[in-house]
């Protein structure tokens, strides 16, 4: 089967792709009823499709992979701020990696406490 032109689409049509794919139809069945490739497809209907779902993870008690609650990094940025602690000692405390404390002392990780960058 031959691929059609794109200029030979009328808005119509467009229309039509966009509103068959927005309701689930795969961009493979719609290029095949209307004689396109599927990139074309995707091409015409991807602009007009609702956002994909974020996906942005869960921070803190929310993560489920997560070992540190909320106050306990806060605890450890406190401390840490205080001084007279070594990292490591922060993390024999609260049985974590000197890396995972090093990087919420340096707003590398644990960043929703910082809003941006603490430097």
């Amino acid at each position: 089967m031959r691929a059609r032109r794109l200029s030979s689409l009328s808005d119509d049509v467009i229309a039509d792709m966009v509103a068959r794919y927005v309701s689930g139809e795969s961009q493979t069945s719609i290029a095949r009823t209307y004689g396109l490739d599927q990139p074309t497809v995707s091409h015409l209907v991807r602009p007009h499709a609702p956002p994909a779902r974020s996906r942005r993870r869960a921070h803190g008690t929310g993560n489920g992979a997560g070992r540190l609650t909320d106050d306990q990094v806060r605890h450890i940025r406190s401390t840490f701020d205080t001084g007279g602690i070594t990292q490591m000692s922060l993390a024999r405390q609260h049985d974590i990696s000197p890396s995972t404390v090093h990087g919420i002392i340096t707003g590398k990780t644990h960043t929703q406490f910082y809003g941006s960058s603490p430097n």
